[in-house]
């Protein structure tokens, strides 16, 4: 599994040809706004920074398939991958 951050909406067209089946979509600080799009990967776990999406002001509006993880559980996301990619 390779973990996808993305950390602003315009990174996603970077990669989105990349992400495969397996892998997750971590959105973290801007990215978070993707969680209104519909451009997201509908096929992989998708999850969010929690701190993120309250600062940006999503809360409660966030889609029921993004998953909102703390720092810690990103931690442990980046642990269990095989690698990480980071766009920016």
């Amino acid at each position: 599994m390779i973990l996808h951050t993305i950390n602003k909406p315009e990174a996603l067209s970077k990669c989105l040809a990349m992400i495969g089946d397996d892998d997750t979509v971590l959105l973290i600080e801007d990215g978070v706004y993707l969680a209104a799009s519909n451009a997201l990967p509908v096929n992989v776990s998708v999850k969010a920074i929690a701190a993120d999406v309250v600062a940006r002001g999503f809360g409660e509006r966030l889609p029921e398939n993004i998953e909102q993880v703390s720092y810690e559980q990103f931690v442990q996301i980046a642990v269990a991958a095989t690698q990480t990619c980071n766009w920016f």
